[in-house]
């Protein structure tokens, strides 16, 4: 009951697949914006996901090996934690200004396309004029 009907009234296959190949050009057409909007959202990640677990499972680790730990063994881990954490966020900051940007560009594009198509349609349609 349901699977049939969603498909029906979802989005076709077709115009998705058309939307994500004109997108996908844009993205080549453009390597210059695409490239930082796509680079420093990766680097954040890494920092976020797997640089700054690894400081936080290192200083574990160092309290794990000693008993007492003071104020110095643990410090250089926290700085590496809040360093990974902070600048992965800055990245992430960068790379949505960037994939703002180039969102921007290639929606104008698009649309400068889209626009130029259908003014094509319509003319063809007023200027033909085949007649019996």
């Amino acid at each position: 009951m349901g699977s049939s009907e969603s498909l029906e009234q979802g989005p076709g296959r077709r115009p998705v697949l058309l939307a994500l190949r004109c997108y996908g050009r844009e993205l080549a057409r453009r390597p210059r914006p695409t490239v930082p909007a796509m680079l420093p959202p990766a680097l954040g990640n890494i920092g976020i996901a797997h640089i700054a677990p690894l400081a936080v499972a290192k200083l574990v680790g160092g309290i794990a090996d000693r008993a007492g730990t003071g104020h110095g063994p643990i410090l250089p881990y926290v700085l590496a934690h809040a360093g990974a954490v902070l600048a992965g966020e800055t990245l992430w900051r960068v790379g949505l200004h960037c994939l703002n940007r180039l969102d921007a560009l290639g929606i104008e594009h698009l649309y400068v396309i889209g626009m130029d198509e259908l003014f094509a349609k319509d003319a063809a349609f007023f200027h033909d004029i085949s007649r019996d």
